[in-house]
C-alpha cells in the first residue's frame, strides 16, 4: 500500500486509476515569504492592527490554474482534452475569469465518459465548513459506524502528510490546512483516489504561506478597533509565533481587511485565530446564534450549544455551529473563531476571556 494509499483510507471508493505513474515530489514556486512581523504595541487599545501592505497580504481569489505546473496535471490526471481553465467552483464548472476552480477537461477512455472533468477549488474563507458538514449529519452515522470499528462516515484522516483534515464522500473530496482548504470532484469519472490527493498537495505548496486580502468591498461595521483588545504578546504566548502583525480581517475569515471588524492573528501554514466584536446589541446577536446552533444540532442529534458549561468573567458562553465561541459580557459581544488555529477551545477561550474584559470596559 502507498503512502497516498494510506492517507486517503476509506475514501478511495474510486479506485481506476486516470493516470499511473510512480510519485513524483513536487517543486514549490519560489513564492515569496511572509515578511516577518516587527515589534507590535504591547499596550491594547492603541490601534494596534497592521495594513494589508505591512502584512504583505496576498492578492484575493488567486488563479487556480496556476498553481499547478501543467506537466504535473498531465501526469497525474492523464491526457487532457483541451487546456485547464478557471470556472465558478468544484460544483459549478462554468468558466469564469473570476472563479475560484481551475477545471481540467478529460480525454474520454475507459472508464472516462465525454465530457468528463476534474475542478479543484481553492477556498481561502469557510474552509472548515465541509468537515463541520460532515461532523453535523454523520453524527448519528457515526456512532454505530464507531461501534463497528470505523472511524467516521466520510473517512476522514486528520492531522496527516501536512493536512489539518482530509475527508469526503463519493466524487468529492476536501484537504484542509489552516484556513486554506482544496476541493476536488470529478464528473462523469472514476478518478485515482492516490493521484488527487497528490495533485491537491502540489497546489497547496504552491501557496504562499502569508494571509489573503478579501475580495469583498465596502466597509464592515465596527464601533472600534478590533485589534486593540489583544496584544500581539498576549497571543503568541499561547498560540506560538505570529508570521505577521496582527491585522485587522473581514469578519471571522482571517483575510486581510484594512476597514475589518475583525482581528486576525496568523501564525505558520496558514493557521488563523480571529475575534470579532459587537460593541452593541451583544445580547440580541448571543440569542440569535446560540438558538440557531441549539434547533440544527437537535435536529441532527447533537448536543446543542454549549452554553454556561465553564465560569470566567462573561455572563453567558456558547458555541455557535460555525465552530466560533461566543463570549457575552452586558450588550457586548466577542466571538472567537479557533477552528483554522493551531489553538484549542480552552486556548482561545483563554484569550477570549482577555479580550472580552477589555471590550466589556471601552467606551
Amino acid at each position: 500500500m502507498t503512502k497516498y494509499s494510506y492517507r486517503w483510507g476509506l475514501i478511495a471508493a474510486v479506485a481506476i486509476p486516470l493516470a499511473g505513474c510512480k510519485r513524483v515530489e513536487a517543486s514549490a514556486k519560489d513564492a515569496p515569504n511572509a515578511r516577518t512581523a516587527g515589534p507590535a504595541s504591547t499596550v491594547a487599545g492603541k490601534g494596534s492592527a497592521a495594513s494589508a501592505a505591512e502584512v504583505n497580504a496576498q492578492p484575493a481569489n488567486p488563479d487556480p490554474c496556476s498553481l499547478v505546473p501543467p506537466e504535473d496535471a498531465k501526469r497525474l490526471l492523464g491526457p487532457l482534452s483541451g487546456a485547464p481553465y478557471r470556472g465558478v467552483s468544484a460544483d459549478d464548472t462554468t468558466p469564469s475569469s473570476d472563479g475560484h476552480a481551475c477545471v481540467y477537461p478529460l480525454v474520454p477512455r475507459e472508464k472516462v465518459a465525454e465530457g468528463s472533468v476534474i475542478a479543484l477549488e481553492l477556498k481561502t474563507s469557510g474552509a472548515a465548513g465541509f468537515e463541520t458538514g460532515a461532523a453535523l449529519v454523520g453524527g448519528r452515522a457515526n456512532s454505530l459506524l464507531k461501534f463497528l470499528g470505523v472511524e467516521s462516515g466520510d473517512g476522514a484522516q486528520h492531522n496527516i502528510d501536512g493536512w489539518d483534515y482530509i475527508g469526503g464522500y463519493t466524487d468529492i473530496m476536501t484537504a484542509r490546512v489552516g484556513h486554506i482548504a482544496i476541493n476536488a470532484k470529478w464528473t462523469r469519472a472514476r478518478g485515482a483516489a492516490d493521484s488527487l490527493v497528490e495533485i491537491i498537495d502540489i497546489m497547496r505548496d504552491h501557496i504562499a504561506d502569508r494571509p489573503f486580502l478579501s475580495s469583498e468591498r465596502g466597509e464592515s461595521r465596527s464601533d472600534g478597533d478590533p485589534c486593540s483588545l489583544l496584544t500581539r504578546t498576549e497571543v503568541e504566548a499561547v498560540i506560538g509565533k505570529l508570521m505577521v502583525l496582527p491585522y485587522r480581517s473581514r469578519g471571522l475569515t482571517g483575510l486581510a481587511d484594512a476597514n475589518g471588524n475583525g482581528c486576525s492573528y496568523y501564525t505558520a501554514k496558514h493557521h488563523v485565530l480571529s475575534l470579532m466584536p459587537s460593541w452593541s446589541h451583544g445580547k440580541q446577536q448571543f440569542r440569535v446564534l446560540a438558538s440557531l446552533s441549539q434547533n440544527v444540532q437537535s435536529k441532527v442529534g447533537g448536543k446543542g450549544a454549549d452554553v454556561d458549561t465553564l465560569e470566567g468573567d462573561w455572563d453567558q458562553r456558547a458555541l455557535a455551529v460555525t465552530g466560533d465561541i461566543l463570549l457575552l459580557k452586558g450588550e457586548r459581544l466577542l466571538q472567537v473563531f479557533y477552528r483554522v488555529s493551531t489553538a484549542t477551545e480552552a486556548d482561545a477561550t483563554q484569550l477570549g476571556s482577555i479580550a472580552l474584559k477589555r471590550l466589556s470596559a471601552s467606551r
